[in-house]
């Protein structure tokens, strides 16, 4: 009996590394007005920021249905599963996957990483990486829970409008009020987004992301995330290569993530050596 992992798509894990290590990925549903989309399936990534800046709605996200996971649970059969999410502070994707789980034909670890996109995927695929190697769920478990208490998440957005709209805000309430022309910068930390720092500018902001890591270095691995903000990424990725034990990899923010970010969005996911 063999374990497998199953993630939502909340962690913007690329499809083409989710196959390549069996990972099956739960989608969550973005909707503008009555229009619902599943999350890189109906609606990719570079579409939903073109569909942001046209559409008369400001969209809404909703977590994947009980029977969403009942059937991903169903697909791997008797075989033991860790489910991988993305925060429960963050989404209740968590409770449909606890519900599903009664029900599951085999058993089901379920695993909160207390973080969001990249930070969920780079859980998803070391724990994949390890049950492919033929591990067992608990010791699968320890290597998730290992590489989740040892990652950092900063990231630099454009306004709070998106993150205050979606109800995701968090500490980072703090920033609001009188904060014409300022860049943000969060950070995850147990589970929810906190205020960081504040910048005039773009750039001063990038600058800061650059400034954090190298003060937190070395890393046993970096992922940069963006929503359409790809000349900004690459300027990340060639500043952070030397920091990094792994080639930095570089993702866009799906329609989900994108939802509460906006467009604009840039962060970096740092995991310790």
């Amino acid at each position: 009996m063999s374990v497998r992992v199953i993630t939502d798509s909340a962690s913007d894990i690329p499809p083409s590394v989710a196959k390549e290590l069996g990972i099956i990925v739960v989608p969550l549903t973005v909707m503008f007005g009555d229009e619902e989309l599943l999350d890189g399936i109906d609606i990719s990534s570079d579409q939903f920021f073109e569909k942001l800046q046209t559409s008369e709605f400001h969209p809404r996200t909703s977590q994947p249905s009980v029977a969403q996971f009942s059937k991903a649970y169903e697909e791997v059969g008797k075989n033991e599963i860790i489910s991988i999410h993305v925060s429960e502070k963050l989404s209740g994707t968590l409770n449909s996957a606890s519900l599903a789980a009664k029900e599951a034909p085999g058993k089901v670890e379920l695993f909160d990483t207390r973080g969001a996109s990249a930070w969920v995927a780079t859980v998803a695929i070391a724990a994949a990486k390890s049950a492919n190697e033929g591990k067992s769920l608990k010791q699968v478990t320890e290597v998730a829970q290992t590489v989740s208490d040892n990652l950092e998440a900063y990231f630099l957005l454009d306004t709070l409008e998106y993150l205050q709209k979606g109800g995701r805000i968090g500490k980072a309430q703090a920033l609001l009020g009188g904060l014409l022309n300022i860049k943000p910068i969060l950070h995850v930390a147990e589970g929810e987004v906190h205020p960081y720092e504040k910048v005039r500018t773009r750039a001063k902001g990038l600058a800061k992301l650059i400034e954090t890591a190298k003060k937190n270095a070395p890393f046993k691995e970096i992922s940069i995330m963006h929503g359409s903000a790809d000349e900004d990424a690459e300027v990340l990725s060639k500043s952070l290569a030397e920091l990094s034990e792994t080639p930095v990899s570089v993702r866009s923010v799906g329609p989900v993530i994108g939802v509460h970010t906006g467009p604009g969005v840039i962060g970096i996911v740092l995991r310790k050596a």
